[in-house]
């Protein structure tokens, strides 16, 4: 039974783990290749062969659709498999409905009910207007339309996405230098924990410090 759990575990993380790397990869070669050579395929080999990639590794069309598919998938697997996280570090753009999953869906459930979420910017963002399906496959449980407009979250704004993470996040880190000022700014009007990015050779105790902060392991100290 115990080896049964342990091999059905190993390898639920490991295909997550391939789904997560292999759709940012793939959407970082959308991008380049559009930027190159055009939004159209028939007119743009290089872009036809990514989309023949994204087809067989089952990707959805949509970045935001797959980010919010990512997110699902990873939390329905922590759950099941009756993990209790203190802290879950959501990094990049593709985890940022993460937070708000968390908060709201997923709010009564045990393994999530003492979890502290925190979200790490980069410089990308997709422009979430461009996701015509966006608020309809955001719905989720708990997690809805009302649930939004309460955060004070508006779709129709282009970092929506990023601003998503920031209303629902416990604290927020400044991934890289000068990353996304707009949702920065945004986090310190909500009260939200912000670390500035920290020298390379400082992020390992600048995290460690942030984080026992909003645990509050520190104040045992």
């Amino acid at each position: 039974m115990g080896r049964a759990f342990e091999y059905r575990k190993a390898t639920k993380l490991k295909r997550w783990g391939h789904m997560a790397k292999t759709f940012t990869r793939l959407g970082k070669q959308i991008a380049i290749a559009v930027k190159a050579g055009g939004p159209e395929p028939e007119n743009n080999p290089t872009l036809r062969g990514v989309i023949a990639t994204c087809k067989r590794e089952n990707m959805p069309k949509d970045n935001i659709e797959r980010a919010i598919f990512y997110a699902r998938g990873v939390l329905e697997t922590v759950k099941k498999l009756r993990w209790c996280p203190d802290v879950i570090y959501c990094q990049g753009w593709i985890s940022s409905v993460v937070p708000f999953y968390i908060k709201t869906a997923y709010r009564d459930e045990p393994p999530f009910a003492q979890t502290k979420v925190i979200s790490s910017l980069y410089g990308e963002m997709p422009d979430a207007t461009l996701a015509t399906r966006f608020a309809e496959c955001l719905e989720f449980r708990d997690a809805n339309e009302q649930a939004v407009k309460d955060a004070g979250v508006d779709l129709t704004q282009k970092d929506s996405l990023g601003r998503l993470a920031v209303a629902f996040s416990d604290g927020v880190i400044e991934g890289e230098v000068g990353a996304q000022p707009a949702l920065i700014d945004y986090a310190k009007e909500l009260n939200v924990p912000v670390l500035t990015a920290p020298a390379d050779d400082e992020k390992a105790a600048a995290y460690k410090a942030f984080i026992e902060q909003l645990t509050g392991e520190g104040e045992e100290a």
